[in-house]
């Protein structure tokens, strides 16, 4: 009995620390057109995305992997930490040296290249080129862990007001759309490729 307990609890503390070593899923993220506009297809153009994160320990290590459905440069604090001119490229960068201890900006300019075609449901693979995943994880020196990614805490606009990089956002920036998880069984044009790690 007492052999079938510890099994158990064995068990349970392995499938704990599975649950824990499980990533945060990264959603599609874009800007929140209405139904009419999404139907039509997006027209090309540039979108601001802009996430704020609280630090409480000094960073040791971290790194932020970002997809763009057309071209894309990711900030930290303003600084550029690395940029992609292709839109099947997802990109790793490090952002080490750009985090400090406090409040983070974390701020993605993203450009959809070309008129995207209207969407015709999940059977037909989809031209479109809008979209956006970020997955970023700190690892602290104090051996804590920060895990963020693309989802309905970011903020999202269409012009890129003064201060953005900084997190001085005004009343033109609004929550993203948030698409749901990369895979088939998401009803977005750009849901069917899949990428490791998000």
């Amino acid at each position: 009995m007492k052999t079938t307990i510890a099994l158990l609890s064995c068990l349970v503390g392995v499938s704990l620390a599975l649950a824990l070593e499980v990533p945060a899923k990264a959603r599609w993220i874009w800007f929140p057109e209405d139904e009419a506009t999404f139907q039509k297809g997006s027209p090309p153009g540039t979108n601001y995305f802009v996430r704020v994160l609280k630090v409480d320990a000094q960073v040791r290590s971290a790194q932020i992997r970002v997809f763009s459905g057309g071209t894309q440069k990711t900030y930290v604090n303003g600084t550029l930490v690395g940029q992609s001119l292709f839109w099947h490229h997802n990109r790793n960068y490090d952002m080490t040296q750009s985090l400090r201890v406090g409040e983070n900006v974390v701020a993605v300019e993203a450009v959809n290249l070309y008129q995207s075609p209207p969407y015709k449901g999940p059977q037909t693979i989809s031209e479109s080129s809008k979209a956006l995943l970020v997955h970023g994880i700190i690892a602290l020196e104090d051996g804590g862990r920060i895990e963020f990614v693309s989802d309905a805490a970011w903020k999202t606009a269409r012009v890129a007001t003064a201060g953005w990089l900084e997190g001085k956002l005004d009343s033109s920036w609004v929550i993203v759309k948030d698409f749901g998880e990369p895979g088939p069984k998401v009803k977005v044009p750009w849901a069917w490729y899949l990428f490791e790690g998000f």
